[in-house]
């Protein structure tokens, strides 16, 4: 896992496809909010790294889950609110996005994503 400033999303280290191909085109698609977890993460991760510089990515996920666990239930609950906020503005966001694709966009868009599993199909058949 790589190291995430606060303003970073998680999304980039765990890329689907489906993101993959309208970067690949160039479209520049929506992303969806962090979870309070991965929020709270990107929070406590730079002040954690100041003063652990050689902390590993596990112990850097172990330590922050620790102190998750402990977080009072008030901070996770306004935590999981701001989420459910963000991820209705999300819905709202993607479905204008959506709509705003052309057919042609849709087609290539599906055509690179074809190309991409049969990439990956292939890498797994040498790789047996």
């Amino acid at each position: 896992m790589s190291v995430m400033g606060a303003g970073e999303s998680a999304k980039a280290s765990c890329a689907t496809s489906n993101d993959m191909a309208e970067e690949a085109l160039g479209i520049e698609k929506p992303k969806r909010p962090l979870t309070p977890f991965f929020k709270f993460m990107t929070q406590m991760r730079p002040a954690l790294l100041a003063k652990n510089p050689g902390i590993s990515s596990k112990e850097a996920v172990a330590w922050t889950s620790k102190h998750w666990q402990q977080l009072d239930v008030e901070t996770k609950n306004q935590m999981l609110k701001d989420y459910q906020k963000d991820l209705e503005d999300y819905k709202k966001i993607k479905a204008v996005y959506k709509a705003s694709l052309t057919d042609t966009q849709k087609e290539e868009i599906k055509r690179v994503r074809e190309e991409m599993a049969a990439a990956r199909e292939k890498r797994r058949l040498k790789a047996v």
